[in-house]
């Protein structure tokens, strides 16, 4: 809870509408509905881009508090989204619906073909700390790791930043300095799992 309120202290600091869209994956995170739905709202409606992650987040609140009465719209309105490929929602929308799934997604873009990782986590092989991360962020491997293997790192468009040798080590350490603020994934390249990484300098 501290450290959501420091996140929060700092955001109001920033006032970048992407640090506001950060605070409210955040809360979503920690099951903080109300104070997500309360940043959604601060979000102003303009640049389009804005009022479609209010749209689909707000759809995506709908469905995990149910009982409002309006979840067949908001899933409607993530499944419309997610099948549209001329939708500027339509990343955002399948991973909403992939995460309502329990599954792991990764959208990357390979010779202009698109290629989608969409499966079930069993198990944890990793974690990342700290995260929030400003200039370095440690992945600690819960078991022994291939020499040969590697992780994915992933920024919110699907769009691969790095790729880094594991070396078979308990943990890698990730310079994130040189990384735009904002939302990453990163994904071990044999388990599947992908966990999320929020970059703030």
């Amino acid at each position: 809870m501290v450290q959501t309120f420091c996140l929060f202290i700092l955001l109001h600091f920033v006032a970048a509408d992407w640090a506001y869209k950060i605070l409210v994956g955040t809360y979503i995170d920690r099951r903080m509905y109300p104070e997500a739905l309360a940043v959604l709202d601060s979000i102003p409606d303009t640049p389009q881009s804005n009022a479609d992650f209010k749209a689909i987040y707000n759809a995506y609140i709908q469905l995990l508090t149910g009982g409002s009465g309006k979840n067949s719209d908001a899933a409607f309105t993530l499944h419309q989204a997610e099948q549209n490929k001329f939708d500027t929602r339509q990343t955002l929308a399948e991973s909403m619906l992939a995460m309502l799934q329990g599954n792991s997604y990764v959208r990357s873009v390979k010779d202009n073909s698109t290629n989608w990782l969409n499966k079930t986590n069993k198990q944890k092989h990793f974690a990342l700390f700290p995260n929030p991360a400003n200039h370095l962020v440690t992945v600690q491997f819960y078991q022994p790791i291939a020499v040969k293997e590697y992780l994915y790192l992933y920024d919110m468009t699907g769009r691969l930043v790095s790729t880094i040798a594991t070396n078979g080590i308990e943990n890698v350490q990730i310079n994130t300095g040189n990384l735009y603020n904002g939302i990453y994934y990163l994904r071990l390249g044999t388990s599947n799992q992908v966990e999320k990484l929020v970059v703030i300098h």
